[in-house]
């Protein structure tokens, strides 16, 4: 039996625009988080990437062109003259899950400041609704960030803190639990903040108290010396222009600490994420330099060309402390391997910026 082959017209309709559909490929997944039933936005302004938000995730776009074209006919207006094409596709948007820009949070927390200088009347701070229209991230995505960047929150806005209020506060709290008597040990929160003198801000100390200090399973409030460690380093090193000698650096910044959170021996390889000891160009002198994981780019791949730029090679143990993701994916991507034998016949890998 043979078979029986129509012919139809096909013309464009008169409202054609070939701009009007896309065809979206979905990544594994999207459909199934429960956020994209309430919506997705497209985020980005003049010279930004755009992406696209869900409540929970954070999509890149890219648009993926295509050696074929698909015809969109329009089958409830055909008629005896055949078919009338409303749109065509060139390709397709593939969407796939990309790293929040934490980095437009950040930059934008830091034009609000909290001043306890400031009456409340005049303290200007930025909404969460804000963020969520200004930072391309998800609203989960927003809220995790203003946790890790320990943005203070008041009268139903968000500010960033100035690290000399931050210090002022820790010292006193340290010169405070001296007087108690409290050292290394845990304390009552409630029994500090009734020692502290009258003069300092409620809502900055208890800023300090949450940033710097973990609650026990007692109730009891106990120290968090990686931040503090972290924070008077990062204080030190930008202060004198984000690096210096090794030995320099040490002094300062066992200075800097108060004594009450001061360990014995405290050791710069404690900073990752924050410092880094390298050596000067054409030079064997030790340096200590200011790399601090919030400054850096939010998308990998801009992050760590950012971390080549600052040093040229790195171990897999340093750049670890700077991502979130698998580290191993991204060095086979923008690496390549430098071997050094050592003196003992032992082989030291380390990475250097793979140039396209």
């Amino acid at each position: 039996m043979g078979s029986t082959m129509e012919e139809h017209e096909v013309r464009y309709s008169m409202g054609f625009d070939p701009r009007e559909y896309r065809l979206v490929e979905l990544p594994e997944g999207l459909t199934d988080d429960e956020a994209w039933v309430d919506g997705a936005w497209m985020k980005g302004g003049v010279g930004q990437e755009a992406l696209l938000c869900t409540r929970k995730r954070t999509y890149a776009v890219n648009f993926l062109e295509s050696s074929n074209t698909q015809m969109l006919l329009d089958d409830q207006h055909r008629n005896a003259k055949g078919y009338e094409m409303v749109g065509d596709l060139k390709g397709r948007v593939v969407l796939y899950e990309t790293n929040p820009r934490i980095d437009q949070l950040r930059d934008l927390l830091k034009m609000y400041k909290f001043s306890e200088l400031s009456e409340p009347s005049e303290l200007k701070g930025i909404t969460f609704e804000e963020l969520v229209e200004a930072v391309q991230a998800s609203e989960s995505e927003i809220k995790q960030g203003l946790d890790e960047l320990h943005a203070l929150k008041y009268g139903g806005s968000w500010f960033s803190v100035d690290e000399n209020d931050e210090d002022q506060i820790l010292s006193i709290v340290g010169d405070t639990l001296s007087i108690l008597d409290i050292r290394q040990n845990n304390f009552n929160p409630v029994e500090l903040k009734a020692k502290l003198p009258e003069e300092f801000n409620e809502v900055l100390v208890d800023h300090c108290l949450n940033k710097f200090f973990e609650v026990c399973a007692s109730g009891e409030s106990r120290a968090r010396r990686d931040r503090i460690r972290s924070f008077y380093a990062e204080k030190v090193l930008r202060a004198r222009g984000g690096s210096m000698g090794y030995e320099s650096f040490l002094g300062a910044w066992v200075e800097a600490i108060p004594e009450n959170f001061l360990e014995e021996d405290p050791k710069v390889s404690s900073l990752a994420g924050t410092a880094i000891e390298d050596s000067e160009k054409d030079s064997s002198r030790r340096v200590v330099r200011l790399v601090s994981k919030s400054d850096l780019p939010s998308e990998s791949s801009q992050r760590m060309k950012k971390l080549f730029s600052i040093k040229a090679l790195w171990s897999k143990e340093e750049l670890e402390p700077y991502f979130d993701s698998d580290v191993e994916s991204l060095l086979v991507k923008h690496a390549k391997v430098v071997r050094t034998i050592l003196d003992d016949g032992t082989t030291f890998k380390r990475y250097r910026r793979r140039h396209t």
